[in-house]
């Protein structure tokens, strides 16, 4: 699955328009299968994690490589599996690591030989990261409302992501910041006049309602043990001053 959806995004630009809405149509039916199999019970193996991730990377590529004016697709579907994905990287230990990556084999696993695949050795953190950019700098899906809902749902992962994609997460926020300066709210501790309260396990951004929250999480950001964890949480709290 891998190669063939590296292939497609890289190759994109020769994909005919009319075959366009069949590739889309085919990435949203393979990331959805893996995620309504497996995400009640949290029980997404590395692999499928990585194939949703390479579908919505690979969604976005598809679009990027044609002008805006002759083609105009909705792309939420692939946001919401994103915005799904964020709680389980935040507890997967192997979200920096690839197969080159140095790690002592797993006893239980049957399969004492590691997998080493000639294409797809980004690591997880690395197709986040070029999935939220997609999302928000190469596309029309990203939104204000998408925006504020991803920014509080990556505050929460940034509590337990290892410190190089927790950094990464806060630069990007900061990047996002400019985009969208109503971020700013977030920021507020300040009595607000709000509908309804914060769904923080709801997994669309339709009904997350996040706009009524606060980024609680700098509390705990400014108490890490990495120093520039702290410097970015610090920096993003005083930009909005």
């Amino acid at each position: 699955m891998a190669p063939v959806l590296e292939g497609l995004a890289k190759f994109g630009h020769m994909v005919n328009l009319d075959l366009l809405g069949d590739f889309l149509e085919v990435l949203r039916e393979v990331a959805d299968d893996i995620i309504n199999e497996n995400i009640n019970d949290n029980t997404l193996s590395n692999s499928q994690v990585r194939q949703v991730l390479l579908c919505i990377v690979t969604a976005f590529a598809l679009i990027a490589n044609f002008p805006s004016k002759k083609i105009q697709v909705d792309l939420n579907k692939f946001s919401e599996y994103l915005y799904t994905l964020l709680p389980l990287l935040s507890f997967d230990t192997d979200v920096e690591l690839s197969y080159k990556s140095l790690r002592l084999m797993d006893p239980s696993s049957n399969s004492m030989t590691p997998v080493k695949p000639s294409v797809n050795v980004s690591t997880k953190s690395e197709l986040l990261l070029r999935a939220l950019n997609s999302l928000f700098f190469l596309s029309r899906t990203g939104s204000k409302t998408l925006a504020i809902a991803f920014t509080k749902r990556l505050y929460l992962s940034a509590l337990y992501l290892p410190e190089k994609t927790s950094i990464t997460i806060l630069k990007f926020i900061d990047k996002l910041f400019i985009k969208f300066p109503e971020l700013a709210g977030l920021y507020s501790t300040e009595d607000r006049i709000n509908n309804g309260t914060y769904n923080a396990e709801v997994n669309e951004v339709s009904r997350a309602n996040a706009s009524v929250t606060t980024l609680w999480e700098n509390v705990l950001l400014d108490k890490h043990y990495s120093q520039t964890v702290v410097m970015g949480s610090r920096h993003l709290v005083k930009k909005t001053k």
